[in-house]
């Protein structure tokens, strides 16, 4: 009779802490305003054009300091003129988290660099999260697109068309 006491008062002890750990984790804050800004590199037939950046968006926390979700949005002015033009982006994508790290990926349109050329976009990212509190944190990071139209291997790919991204982020 003891031995169950004790049984269901430890069981009742570790519901209380679990619901108790539960309830913090629930309060903290899971939708975030995305401020970036940065430099790009945008390369087209060889020749790397020169932009800045800067986008807007909104992170949401599915899984707290593991994994996000992010969409954003923004321009980057071309600072070289012709035959570069301003870059119009809107990008969607998932964020894994690795303590103060993270990795980042996903799909994406950009309006044309160059005439004609990348609309469609993968993207990877990788930061570091130089500060952070429940409810804002500061990252640097470096981004590359690749457009989906041109296959790496067929003499059309990464080494003719990407985009190089470094910037900071701000979330709040």
């Amino acid at each position: 009779m003891k031995s169950k006491k004790i049984v269901l008062t430890i069981m009742g002890l570790f519901v209380f802490l679990s619901m108790s750990s539960f309830a913090q984790e629930a309060k903290q804050k899971r939708l975030f305003l995305s401020a970036e800004a940065g430099y790009m590199f945008p390369k087209d037939e060889g020749s790397y054009g020169s932009n800045l950046f800067g986008r807007v968006g909104f992170v949401y926390v599915i899984i707290p300091e593991v994994f996000d979700l992010y969409l954003r949005a923004g321009v980057a002015p071309t600072i070289k003129g012709d035959p570069w033009k301003t870059i119009f982006q809107a990008h969607f994508g998932f964020t894994m988290h690795y303590g103060p790290g993270w990795l980042g990926f996903g799909t994406g349109y950009n309006s044309e660099s160059q005439e004609g050329r990348d609309k469609f976009f993968l993207h990877a990212n990788i930061g570091y999260d130089i500060f952070s509190t429940n409810s804002s944190t500061v990252s640097i990071f470096s981004e590359v697109l690749h457009p989906m139209r041109y296959r790496i291997g067929e003499g059309k790919g990464f080494s003719r068309f990407h985009k190089l991204l470094f910037g900071f982020k701000f979330l709040f």
